[in-house]
């Protein structure tokens, strides 16, 4: 293997192990022991909208929420809800004091005449932390959201859910996040849309005093409606809908077209470059939720010919980013065809064995379905020069830069143009 083609895949490893770190567990309890998988959330939260209440008045026990401490983690339902640190000072120095959160058993520190300890506390889902002496509770805290501008944006709405034009009712004064997964369900090729919704919001719980977070399912059009209860007591009726397709098709396919610079080189005669149309396909197989299978054909033509096709297995090597950025190495094959117009040069018919990779950077700029893409392939053969790279950005049509060079034995083609890219057919 060529040395560029080397550094290419070792650098897409050391992305790969640089972004499982970021990846390793995540929280499902109210209280964080342990690593987590840190979100992006686009809905500011203040912690001044939030409120630790003693539920014994004790003199002992002081509490609070620290300031810069908030975070948003993502759970194993993919939902983001935020944590904050709380500081709890106990104002006495016996040891047989501890602190009952989240299924653990804390002992706090001894500072001084005093214990402290910082907890991280779900905001959207706080339960209850109980202050322990010896086998007596001397002091319950609970926390609570009182939001104070009643009109800024409380409702966090994961990337996950905005293809599907998920729309909540009912609670425009809590603190919510959704999130979304879609599932396939039905035989190859008739699959439908199956949608698990979760959500979390503050200060709420159903009928029967079930706390969030809550599920619901979704395969079509029609909303889901239910009854929840707020912290006053109060009643609630909220309907929750998205807009699903009737069917998902597993592939996909576009074409793109527009000039390009084309050069032509033999062993005989080299042609300058000169603008010639291109006609670019595409075509995506999808097998599961992170592998596919892909092709490709660019064909230029002003009486030169070259044209450039690849088949590829691409995989979801890693991510990070909160899943935003991932990296896909794309294995497989490609064939070449050149030739000039002079009607003298050979016609040069190959099959070349270039492996890439391709970084995806989703809902860029914070822009919902934005996608930004850099692909790169490299030769992996000794006697063949060849480097392929494109940069594509847009959201259902999109823009794209190509760059495309290729030598062998004394034959040589390069190509570079700006194209437009528009969905063309997606069945199965």
């Amino acid at each position: 293997m060529k040395i560029h083609a080397s550094i290419l895949f070792v650098f897409v490893l050391v992305i790969s192990a640089f972004s499982s770190k970021s990846l390793a567990g995540d929280s499902a309890f109210s209280v964080s022991f342990g690593p987590v998988q840190i979100g992006d959330s686009r809905v500011p939260l203040e912690l001044n909208d939030f409120k630790v209440e003693k539920e014994f008045k004790s003199p002992f026990v002081k509490s609070n929420l620290i300031k810069g401490s908030v975070q948003w983690i993502r759970s194993s339902s993919n939902l983001l809800t935020p944590r904050a640190r709380m500081g709890i000072h106990i104002l006495k120095n016996q040891n047989n004091i501890h602190i009952e959160f989240g299924g653990k058993n804390v002992i706090p520190q001894k500072r001084g005449k005093y214990l402290y300890t910082e907890l991280f506390v779900n905001l959207f889902d706080p339960g209850v932390i109980k202050i322990v002496q010896s086998n007596t509770v001397i002091e319950k805290l609970h926390t609570f959201s009182e939001i104070i501008d009643k009109k800024k944006n409380t409702k966090l709405i994961d990337y996950s859910c905005v293809r599907y034009g998920l729309n909540i009712k009912g609670l425009d004064d809590v603190y919510m996040s959704v999130g979304c997964r879609l599932e396939r369900v039905g035989t190859w090729g008739y699959e439908k849309p199956f949608l698990e919704v979760t959500f979390s919001a503050t200060n709420i719980s159903l009928i029967n005093g079930k706390k969030p977070p809550f599920t619901t399912f979704i395969k079509d059009n029609s909303p889901v409606s239910f009854k929840v209860v707020d912290q006053e007591g109060k009643h609630r009726s909220v309907q929750l809908e998205a807009r699903l397709p009737k069917r998902l098709n597993r592939v996909k396919t576009a074409f793109g077209f527009g000039p390009a610079g084309l050069y032509g080189e033999s062993v005989i005669k080299k042609d300058d470059w000169k603008i010639a149309p291109v006609l670019y396909l595409y075509g995506k197989l999808e097998l599961t939720r992170h592998t596919s299978v892909r092709v490709f054909d660019a064909l230029a033509y002003n009486k030169t010919i070259f044209n450039n096709s690849g088949f590829y297995f691409a995989y979801q090597l890693a991510d990070a980013l909160d899943g935003r950025l991932e990296i896909v190495p794309l294995l497989g094959a490609q064939g070449l065809y050149f030739k000039q117009g002079d009607g003298l040069s050979e016609a040069q018919n190959k099959v070349i064995f270039p492996q890439g990779a391709e970084i995806n950077y989703k809902n860029a700029f914070g822009v919902e379905n934005y996608l930004i893409s850099f692909g790169i392939f490299l030769s992996t053969q000794s006697d063949v020069e060849y480097t392929n790279t494109w940069v594509r950005w847009g959201k259902g049509p999109f823009w794209e830069f190509n760059y495309i060079t290729w030598g062998q034995n004394g034959y040589v083609s390069k190509m570079a143009g700006l194209s437009i890219g528009l969905p063309l057919m997606n069945f199965f």
